[in-house]
């Protein structure tokens, strides 16, 4: 009885052990973080966890306050709990303290313009296109000179007219298009700033006779190209005069003096000859001689004031031109966009000459918007005015790139278009107007050439980035689609 009283109690402190153990590995293995399961009455037990926050550091700008636009200036002051009221100049002075206080640099700040700088060098050096990678790249080119450029560079990698008639296309390894690009642009550059160009009506052409243009182009030493364009249902002939400056110079007064002579025997409206003989006669006052746009908005307005016996003056670009005492030139896509940033310059040269300069149907109502008018009272007057002009486009045409960015990026690009530009402008100097017209962003570069190809070093950077990030989103929405739309029963 006695050994048979022990083995009991082995055997019960046995299980007594053994359970401890299972309920001591269940407790340690157990997932379960709001409640345990006992055999005779459930408990609540609450554990509590600490969670790890993360936050993400702003992307530091390397720049000085300075360099900050105002709202991000508010918003620099109001991160390390500065005042944000006051004006920029007020709000750049105090981070400036704030910086100076913190050792000159605090989150992507800082008072050293060499230090920024540098970073920003290192930077545009990190985010560079590599040489050997393949590219593709537009470059804007007009029509006109496309068959100069094919002729003059029979090269496969270049495609005309691939997404419109002014678009070429450069394929290949990214340094080589580069230089390519550069010196596709000295070419177009070269023979676009020997030119300048008239727009005159189709009917003033046609008493232009081939004659009186191999007279001139043999007198001068200059050469003619007639092109066609048509504006608000009327033909409008485009005359461009090409050559050495002094020779064009001399060749475009000779041919604004037979101009003068077809216009003045082309008056064929009712009354407005008599008008204008009119507002001739009436230069003598001591009021001065008025403008042809103030005579014309005249005419309109109090048709039987001059004698027309009520006929009035039809809407014609013709017939505007006979009566208008002036030239009409041509501005080409490019010199249209970025002569209205130079609109002061054209107001001076128009007082220094005495005369009138109308930039489009902005300032006159019949002209439209590829055409510059000069207005004079003097022919030398007029002549000088439009050498001076002449001067400035060609100045600008000799000094300008513009590039054609895909359609894919222009809502990424026009979110940071401002921005990129005034950052090429403050580093490089290089004046940069970013237009989007047509579904195409053209980004105009003036400078010289060795800063013109830096900057567009830093453009093809950015859209080849914008591009990249685009592509990759897409390829993760397309991978999605395809899993979402997956048959598993495909795989057994």
């Amino acid at each position: 009885m006695y050994a048979l009283r022990v083995a009991r109690n082995i055997y019960r402190k046995s299980n007594g052990l053994k359970s401890k153990l299972i309920k001591t590995s269940k407790n340690k293995i157990s997932t379960s973080t709001s409640s345990r399961i006992h055999h005779n009455t459930p408990s609540l037990v609450t554990i509590t966890h600490s969670k790890r926050k993360f936050h993400r550091s702003p992307a530091p700008r390397w720049q000085t306050p300075d360099q900050l636009s105002t709202s991000e200036l508010r918003r620099e002051c109001d991160r390390r709990d500065l005042s944000t009221k006051g004006s920029r100049t007020a709000l750049v002075e105090r981070l400036k303290a704030q910086l100076q206080e913190s050792g000159g640099y605090d989150n992507g700040l800082t008072t050293d313009d060499n230090l920024a700088n540098k970073k920003r060098q290192i930077e545009s050096e990190l985010n560079k296109i590599p040489d050997k990678h393949f590219s593709s790249i537009y470059l804007y080119v007009e029509e006109r000179f496309q068959k100069k450029v094919a002729s003059q560079f029979d090269d496969s990698r270049i495609r005309f007219h691939t997404d419109a008639p002014s678009h070429i296309k450069l394929e290949g390894r990214y340094a080589d298009i580069c230089h390519l690009r550069n010196q596709i642009t000295e070419c177009v550059a070269d023979k676009a700033s020997k030119e300048t160009i008239y727009s005159l009506p189709h009917h003033v052409v046609l008493r232009l006779k081939r004659s009186i243009l191999a007279d001139i182009r043999r007198a001068h030493d200059v050469n003619f190209t007639i092109m066609r364009h048509k504006h608000n249902g009327e033909d409008m002939m485009l005359v461009a005069v090409e050559g050495e400056p002094e020779n064009r110079l001399n060749a475009c007064d000779t041919l604004e003096d037979v101009i003068s002579k077809i216009k003045s025997h082309s008056v064929d409206v009712p009354g407005l000859e008599s008008y204008t003989n009119t507002g001739s006669s009436s230069s003598n006052d001591d009021t001065g001689s008025n403008s042809t746009l103030a005579r014309l908005e005249d005419l309109v307005a109090h048709p039987t004031s001059s004698g027309s016996s009520g006929m009035g003056l039809r809407e014609s670009v013709s017939d505007c031109f006979n009566v208008f005492n002036g030239i009409i030139m041509y501005l080409d896509p490019r010199m249209r966009e970025m002569m209205q940033d130079y609109q002061s310059r054209l107001d001076q040269i128009g007082v220094d000459t005495n005369c009138n300069i109308y930039l489009g149907n902005r300032d006159l109502f019949w002209l439209n918007d590829f055409q510059l008018g000069i207005e004079g009272n003097n022919k030398e007057d007029i002549q000088n005015a439009r050498q001076q002009v002449d001067q400035l486009i060609n100045h600008l045409k000799s000094l300008t790139m513009t590039l054609v960015l895909p359609p894919s990026i222009n809502n990424d690009m026009a979110k940071e278009s401002k921005n990129l530009a005034s950052t090429i402008q403050k580093e490089l100097g290089v004046d940069t107007v970013i237009i989007q017209q047509n579904d195409h962003i053209y980004v105009h570069l003036i400078g010289s050439q060795q800063q013109v190809n830096t900057a567009a070093g830093i453009i093809d950077s950015r859209s080849h980035r914008l591009n990249k990030i685009r592509g990759t989103d897409n390829e993760r929405l397309l991978r999605r689609e395809r899993i979402r739309n997956l048959n598993f029963l495909d795989y057994g």
